[in-house]
């Protein structure tokens, strides 16, 4: 395949969909008339809150986002996180030898009994050791900064994709459209999750509670026509 490799493979990006799909089915009456009306990150989350312990999906649109970001900077943050994380395992390789060096130093202390020089070898190796340790400690401190930071990152493009995709008005709101609109967040942008989603003609957005829904959104929109009109 030429260009850029697919972050998110369409097969992962269809299970995404369909898992989606499902609990908004399912669950469609709880959240639907909120999310509808939503114009803010708040309300977004708000909106969501009836469902967000249905899948660990939904943590990025009710996580606390950052102030502002881009997808760039995301990339960014990623490959620097990538960095720290290389830089963390040799760390913790190295603290591991300088455990075994320590070890072994006190070993022979205790197998050959009181000696200045070995002593002074286990002092040594102990000293190292322990700023090893410290190393490994300060770089476990800043990826999980850095990972806060993504998380926070993720949650301000995959929230900002949500409300703009309910701003567009260009589909018809529904949990099919919303599922092909965000299973690909946070990793590709809410256009692109719903064309790559809508060549798969997997699934229909005709369940009860779907039905439930337009019947009681057309009744409140007009509430003096009859019930044989609105249905």
């Amino acid at each position: 395949m030429r260009g850029r490799p697919q972050i998110l493979s369409d097969e992962k990006l269809l299970n995404r969909r369909q898992k989606l799909f499902e609990i908004f089915e399912f669950r469609w009456v709880e959240f639907a008339w909120e999310l509808q009306r939503a114009k803010s990150f708040q309300a977004l989350r708000l909106a969501l809150h009836p469902i967000r312990d249905f899948t660990a999906f939904f943590e990025t649109f009710t996580y606390e986002p950052a102030k502002e970001t881009t997808w760039q900077d995301l990339r960014a943050l990623k490959r620097k996180w990538s960095g720290e994380r290389s830089r963390l395992g040799l760390a913790i390789q190295e603290e591991r030898e300088e455990k075994k060096r320590l070890d072994r130093a006190e070993g022979a202390l205790r197998d050959d009994g009181s000696d200045d020089k070995l002593e002074e070898l286990c002092e040594q190796r102990k000293r190292r050791h322990a700023m090893a340790r410290e190393h490994v400690a300060g770089l476990t401190e800043r990826l999980e900064h850095i990972n806060e930071n993504i998380r926070r990152q993720e949650a301000f493009l995959a929230q900002s994709e949500f409300l703009d995709f309910l701003r567009s008005k260009r589909y018809a709101f529904n949990p099919l459209n919303i599922a092909n609109a965000i299973a690909g967040l946070p990793y590709i942008g809410w256009r692109q999750s719903m064309t790559r989603c809508q060549k798969d003609k997997g699934v229909h957005p005709h369940g009860l509670n779907m039905q439930m829904f337009r019947r009681v959104a057309l009744a409140l929109a007009n509430p003096s026509c009859e019930s044989r009109a609105c249905n």
